[in-house]
Parts: structure tokens; sequence; C-alpha cells
């Protein structure tokens, strides 16, 4: 018969650009998620990436989560090995209808350079606070664009939330 708060999230309700990257989380969640269906699953990886986001505020948060998200429904990038032939050396560009990244034979989509294919590989091979870590550069704008593009691509629609800020 009732409820009660128990994370206010204050520090992103009071920052601006935490504020925008939750919404982003948000969003891309609510387009994800089944309508009426739990999933403890998908609340728990919401839950962990709002905090790291209210805790640390890092620049990856948002794009992590995002690439996380794809992997929890089923569609995770490939990001060891060229998603076309197999090769695992000289990844150089994203193709998004591939299904991640291509070697330099293949290669078709974005240019991906070799730090933000390393970051890649951190966020979905299992050492995201690594990838967390680093400080915001080249590669992590790439990453963002990566995932964001990645995560759009999936749902068939531009997120709202991206862009809001943009036109601001």
């Amino acid at each position: 018969t009732q409820a009660e708060s128990v994370d206010h999230f204050r520090a992103i309700r009071e920052d601006l650009d935490l504020l925008a990257g939750a919404q982003v989380m948000l969003e891309a969640t609510d387009q994800v998620s089944q309508e009426r269906e739990p999933d403890a699953r998908l609340y728990q990886l919401l839950l962990g990436a709002l905090r790291t986001l209210a805790g640390t505020g890092g620049t990856l948060v948002v794009p992590a989560f995002l690439l996380k998200l794809l992997a929890a429904d089923g569609v995770q990038p490939l990001v060891e090995q060229c998603a076309s032939c197999g090769e695992d050396t000289s990844l150089v560009a994203f193709d998004l209808g591939a299904g991640g990244l291509l070697c330099r034979s293949c290669r078709s989509g974005i240019p991906v350079s070799p730090d933000a294919v390393a970051l890649l590989r951190d966020v979905l091979g299992g050492r995201l606070n690594a990838a967390l870590a680093q400080p915001e550069g080249e590669a992590t704008r790439e990453v963002t664009h990566l995932a964001t593009a990645a995560m759009e691509h999936h749902l068939e629609r531009r997120l709202r939330t991206v862009h809001a800020l943009d036109h601001a």
C-alpha cells in the first residue's frame, strides 16, 4: 500500500550532465524492456549503472551501459574478432550491420582506432572498471559514438535524450 524511496540519486539530480546521461540510460532501458514483464537482471544493470554514474560520473558510464544493455538483450557487438571472417588481429572498423568490429580486409562502416578497440574489449570483456577509469579522450568519444549508434541501430530509432541537450 506504500512505497519508500531507497536511493534518491541526489548527485544525478543536481548535475545536468549526469542527469542527461541518466535519461539516456532510462530511455534505452524503456525501449529494450518488455511492457509488463519483470526483468530483475535489467533492473540490476540499470541500478548499478545509475549508482556508478552518481558515484564516479565517468565519461564511459553511459556508453558502457548501452553496450552491456545490448549484450543483455542478446545482440552484443563482436569485439574480440572480425564479425565477418573471424580474424582476431588488425580490427579497424565497426559495422552495425555486420554486428561488430571488422578487420582490414573486411572493413566497412565506421573507422575505429586501436585505443577504441581496446576500450570496447574492456567494457564487454569483463574489465569494466579498467575502462571506466580511462580519462576522457579521443578513444572514449569514439566508444560513446559507437555505443550510441549500436543502440539506435538495434532499436531502429534514435534516442531522443542523447541529442536533447545538443539543441538546448
